[in-house]
């Protein structure tokens, strides 16, 4: 299973590899990040999906929900960015639908606290929020490339379309749950073997964080 919050071409183009093998695949798309006609269909107001979105709880919910309908279990589990902390929250939840959890680049905290380096201080989140809020367009312009971190073109265009689709103030919301959540407590829960990746260089997240995800897992 591939859950990745971004760049579905770059997933179809990761999975090509595993198309020879045994496995079964399945992609899922985190909920309000494509364009499907299945998201274009949901009538749901917008502040019922900021609740529900609020935390990554809703999202570990809809995932363990997914596997229980589609009665998948020993799942090997690969997931990016905050899709990494979602795959341990549903495993918390429910640890025998997983065999194993492969973390690239995630993070329980963002936010600098004492005695951890998240990667950002308070006021550049503010910052952020406030130029999310101001002017989406011209932060997404400005974000993709560096969220992307490398000379890519076409992960970066498709980074950007995939955030142009979000309405700006859905987007805003999914980035209040990312940016000012803390699940470092959660990690000493995740009992599922965990293979963490982490890039040298990642704008997002130091590679202090990957350790602290090998301490406590």
């Amino acid at each position: 299973m591939v859950l990745k919050p971004w760049s579905w071409l770059m997933v179809m183009v990761q999975t090509r590899v595993f198309g020879t093998t045994s496995y079964l695949i399945l992609l899922v798309a985190l909920r309000w990040w494509f364009s499907t006609w299945f998201s274009l269909q949901m009538s749901a107001p917008t502040f019922i999906i900021q609740r529900k979105y609020s935390s990554f709880n809703g999202y570990a919910s809809d995932l363990v929900n997914l596997l229980d309908e589609l009665n998948v279990n020993k799942t090997i589990f690969v997931g990016h960015s905050m899709s990494a902390m979602i795959g341990c929250i549903a495993s918390i939840k429910r640890p025998e639908l997983f065999k194993h959890l492969i973390l690239l680049g995630g993070s329980p905290r963002y936010l600098d606290a004492k005695g951890y380096n998240g990667g950002f201080t308070r006021s550049e989140i503010n910052a952020l929020f406030k130029q999310m809020d101001r002017n989406y367009t011209s932060w997404v312009q400005a974000f993709a490339p560096v969220a992307v971190g490398m000379n890519n073109t076409p992960a970066t265009t498709e980074f950007k379309n995939s955030l142009w689709r979000m309405k700006p103030e859905i987007a805003l919301s999914v980035a209040k749950a990312v940016f000012l959540s803390d699940w470092r407590r959660i990690l000493p829960k995740v009992f599922v073997p965990c293979t963490i990746i982490q890039s040298k260089r990642d704008p997002i997240v130091p590679n202090s964080v990957a350790y602290l995800h090998e301490e406590k897992s």
